[in-house]
Formats: C-alpha cells, sequence, structure tokens
C-alpha cells in the first residue's frame, strides 16, 4: 500500500558534515573530499541508482558528481555554511521501476531543477518493501561560469509544505494513471479529521535492528500504536505520553550531569548543531582543524594586512568553537567516569577515585569483552592465561621454524656432498700420486666429511628423503604457521592490554594507600595534639 514519507534535512558543516561524503553515501560511489582530504567510499552499497539533472544554463562539470560537490564546497567559506538541502521520499510500492524513477524524475524538475537548484537524485530499491529516494539540492544559484549567490527564497518554511504537497499530487497522479486505487495525502491525521495515529520515522539505525529482530525503542513505540490504532481506543493523550517518552529519552543523556557540565554540553551543540558525543565532537575538531589549516595558509599567501587581519579574526572563531567542544567532551568524560564510579564501587571501592578517562576506558573495555565488570584477582588470572597460551604458541612457532632450519641446513649439506662426492671417490682408490692428491685435497675432504656428520645429525638419509620431509613441511609454512602468528599476535595485544590495566589499577592502588596513609598521619597529629592540649590544661 502507498504511504506517503517526505522528510528534509539540511547537509551543514555545523554539524560536522560534508556533502561529498552525503553524496557518496546516497549514490553508492567513491568520491574524493578535497576540502577533507580524504575519500569516501561507498561502493559496496547495492541496487543504487542515480542520476544529476541541472538546469539548461549548468556548466557540463555539474555531471560529475564529484567536481559537482566539491565546487558546492568550494564556494561556502563559513565553518557553519549549508552546503545542501536534502529531501527522503518514499515511492509508491504499486508502480514498477521505471514508473517510480519517472515519477521522481518530474516531480524534482518541476519543484526544484525548474527554480534553478542542481539535484543529484538516487534511488534505493535494497528493500522491496520501501523503495525510495534521496535528492541533494544546491543551495546557490548557477551560471555557465558556476555557482553564484545564495537564493535565500529557497530557505523559506512554507517551502516545505509546498514540496511535501507537490509529491502527493504527483504520486497520485501516477497511481491514477497506472489504475490504482491507493492515494497518498502529505496531510497530518489531525488535518485529515482521522481519529488514528500516526507511526514515528524510525529511521536507518532502528530499521536495521528491526531487520535483525534486535528490540529497540522507535520500534517498539511503532508496535503499541499499531495495536492501538487497530483497537481503536487510542487516546490523544496516550499518543501524547508516547511522544514524551521520546522527549524524555533525548533529555536524559544531561540527566548525570552537573550544571555547569551541562551549560558545557549545551554550550558545544550550539556549534556543532547535533546532540553532543564523542563521535560528533571528533568529527566538527576535524573539520575545524582542517578549516584552520586552510586559513593559516591564506594568511602566508595574502600581502594585505587588513586582510591578514580578518583572517586572524577568523581563526579565534574557530579556536573558540574548538575550546568549547573540547569543554563540552571534558563534561562527558567526567560524567562517565562517574557512572563508572558507581558500576565498579564493589570492585575498587577506594582505587576507582583515582582512575582517569582513559584509563577507565581500558578496564570498561575488557569488561565488555568479558560481558561482566572485572575484578583484580579475574585480570590476573586472565594476564597469566594469556601469557602461558603466548608462551605455548611461540614454543610451536619455534618448533616450525627450527625444523624449517634443519631442512635448509641438510638441503646444503646435501650440496656439499654432491660437490666434492668425486674426491672422496678418488681418497682411498688412487693409485699414483696418493699422497700429493690427498694433501692437495684435504679441505674439500673436510668439508665433505663434515657435510656428511651434519646431515646424519639432521637425521636426513639422502635426498629423496629430504624432499619427503620438505613436502610434509609445507603445510606447517604455509598454513599452520600464519595461523600462530596471528594467534600470538592477538594475545600479544591483549596480553599488553591487562598489563596497562594492571599498571593502572596498581598507580590508583598505591594513590589510594597514600592518600589514606595521609589522612591516618593527619589524624594521628590532630590527637597529639589535642592530648597536649589536655595536659596543659
Amino acid at each position: 500500500m502507498a504511504i506517503f514519507h517526505s522528510s528534509i534535512q539540511v547537509i551543514s558543516r555545523g554539524q560536522g558534515k560534508s556533502c561529498v561524503a552525503a553524496a557518496a553515501y546516497r549514490s553508492g560511489e567513491k568520491l574524493y573530499d578535497e576540502r577533507q582530504n580524504m575519500s569516501h567510499d561507498y561502493t559496496k552499497k547495492h541496487d543504487v541508482e542515480s542520476e544529476i539533472i541541472a538546469p539548461g544554463n549548468a556548466p557540463a562539470w555539474v555531471y560529475d558528481r564529484q567536481k559537482l560537490w566539491n565546487e558546492v564546497d568550494r564556494a561556502e567559506t563559513r565553518c557553519n555554511s549549508r552546503t545542501a538541502r536534502e529531501l527522503n521520499i518514499a515511492l509508491p510500492v504499486e508502480l514498477h521501476k521505471d514508473q517510480q524513477k519517472e515519477l521522481a524524475r518530474e516531480y524534482v524538475k518541476e519543484n526544484f531543477v525548474n527554480k534553478g537548484m542542481v539535484a543529484d537524485l538516487c534511488f534505493h530499491f535494497n528493500d522491496i518493501n520501501n523503495p525510495h529516494f534521496h535528492v541533494m539540492l544546491t543551495t546557490r544559484e548557477i551560471s555557465k561560469d558556476g555557482f553564484t549567490n545564495k537564493n535565500r527564497d529557497w530557505d523559506k518554511k512554507e517551502n516545505a509544505t509546498m514540496w511535501r504537497e507537490q509529491w502527493a499530487n504527483h504520486a497520485n497522479k501516477a497511481l491514477e494513471k497506472a489504475g490504482f486505487q491507493e492515494r497518498i495525502d502529505h496531510r497530518s491525521y489531525e488535518e485529515q479529521g482521522i481519529d488514528k495515529v500516526p507511526t514515528i520515522h524510525l529511521g536507518k539505525t532502528s530499521s536495521e535492528m528491526q531487520k535483525k529482530g534486535i528490540d529497540n525503542t522507535r520500534s517498539d513505540i511503532n508496535n503499541q500504536i499499531r495495536e492501538l490504532n487497530r483497537q481503536r481506543v487510542i487516546a490523544l493523550q496516550e499518543y501524547r505520553d508516547l511522544k514524551e517518552k521520546l522527549k524524555q529519552e533525548k533529555s536524559n543523556r544531561y540527566s548525570n550531569l552537573l550544571p555547569d557540565e551541562r551549560a558545557a554540553v549545551l554550550k558545544a551543540e550550539q556549534f556543532i548543531k547535533v546532540p553532543l558525543t564523542y563521535e560528533s565532537a571528533e568529527n566538527a575538531l576535524k573539520t575545524l582543524g582542517n578549516m584552520r589549516e586552510h586559513k593559516l595558509d591564506e594568511i602566508y599567501s595574502t600581502p594585505y594586512e587588513s586582510e591578514k587581519e580578518k583572517i586572524r579574526s577568523y581563526i579565534k572563531g574557530i579556536d573558540k568553537c574548538i575550546g568549547n567542544i573540547n569543554n563540552g567532551i571534558k563534561a562527558l568524560q567526567n560524567k562517565d567516569l562517574r557512572e563508572f564510579y558507581k558500576e565498579y564501587k564493589e570492585y575498587f571501592p577506594k582505587e576507582k577515585y583515582y582512575f582517569k578517562y582513559d584509563e577507565m576506558k581500558q578496564i570498561k573495555y575488557i569488561s565488555q569483552e568479558l560481558g561482566h565488570p572485572i575484578s583484580i584477582k579475574e585480570l590476573k588470572s586472565l594476564y597469566t592465561e594469556n601469557g602461558s597460551m603466548y608462551e605455548d604458541t611461540e614454543n610451536k612457532i619455534k618448533s616450525i621454524k627450527d625444523n624449517v632450519s634443519r631442512l635448509e641446513k641438510a638441503h646444503d649439506a646435501l650440496n656439499t656432498i654432491e660437490k666434492y662426492q668425486n674426491i672422496a671417490d678418488k681418497w682411498n682408490t688412487k693409485t699414483f700420486g696418493k699422497a700429493r692428491f690427498q694433501k692437495e685435497h684435504q679441505f674439500e675432504k673436510s668439508q665433505y666429511d663434515n657435510a656428511k656428520d651434519n646431515l646424519k645429525k639432521y637425521g636426513i638419509r639422502n635426498k629423496y628423503d629430504l624432499r619427503s620431509q620438505e613436502r610434509a613441511q609445507e603445510s606447517n609454512v604455509k598454513e599452520t604457521l600464519p595461523k600462530l602468528q596471528a594467534k600470538q599476535q592477538a594475545i600479544s595485544i591483549t596480553l599488553k592490554t591487562i598489563g596497562n590495566v594492571l599498571q593502572v589499577i596498581g598507580n590508583a592502588q598505591r594513590n589510594a594507600q597514600s592518600q589514606q596513609q595521609h589522612e591516618n598521619n593527619f589524624t594521628k597529629a590532630f590527637k597529639d595534639k589535642y592530648l597536649e592540649d589536655e595536659m596543659q590544661l
């Protein structure tokens, strides 16, 4: 059954997003991002079809996706510039693929391209129950020479309602033309006068979790809404309660923050325009760092002092953004540390307060690998166990390498025997000039005798025996040895991680003991002083 879904978002540098990366993801291609000096490769995506539609006055290079979005990025100068606008629209499942694509093309041309925008249209047909398309739109007008001014008329809020309505009109005409009775409506249920609650948009992550059978809050809420609608007993207040639950979950990430930490996080989010996480902060800092380097290059290249002053002022603004984001990260780290103290208080009753954030991450990493919080005793046992495994693997590797060395030496001994075999045969059988012959070839005979002795030591009878043992060893060298070396490397990494954690815990224990000793000394000094005062009285 045809459904209406049309969402609009803006791709902004202020959110740490790249229009080149977005275009690569939507089109399932590999694109090089000149501003970030990196490639975005999404060629593993399948069932993606894409095309670019542009106004008649656009230069030819707009049909090169990589060139197009790098030029879009180059046209923007601000750290929070909006580089593109994107619509994500569901296609009617009743239409076949060619009808769906033609419907989308007509809609995009009439509403965007004819207004002067360049449209990057990408169809996703990887889910038969959810065919849809993404269209990324430029925000600047274009001429034969490239991008010019921003068109602020395209930013008006009323456009969103108009574009949604136009899509419904185009889709319904296409359904009618194809002989289907189904229709879609861009209006909300409340505007249509329908006593029914709309489901919420799942998004990519929740949809994938739902397909894998993994429970998640958003899909659970949708299931509840569908059941309530089916029974026709839902009330508006219940719907509001469900929406409030989502709102509450959004605010929970601030729940364990102190007032100054919450202020730091909110201030950071004002700059990056998305919820502050370690990932979003890292992306924003990387973008700001690249911009800062670019501006520094501009200072050295411009001869005008007035321009240099403007650039310095711009760099100060970037530094302020970076400082606020780092403060927000520090607030999140403090929050994580407090949660760690609470979770691990029975395992590290005193030591926990002396862990730094990176040290806490190492402890939690090992605990997550094991599936439960880990104690010091268990850590030491794990370290010993992995040490034994490492030593056992090392012995097996050494055994294979020693055997390879033995066979190589045996091969050299056989070559020496073959080289001096003629002299050995004549050594005692020569009739005339025997003494002279033996004197002249004493070194070669010595080499021959040593090679014969070594061959016995290496456990090789002849070249046929050597070849037989080499064939038996080949599987060890080609298959077993690489596996053992990979296993040894993995164990080594685990040992290093556990060793670091044990060192961290040891340092924390020493700090805790030192602090306890300091408190005991202080208490004793206080008691001594009190007794002295009592005696004087």
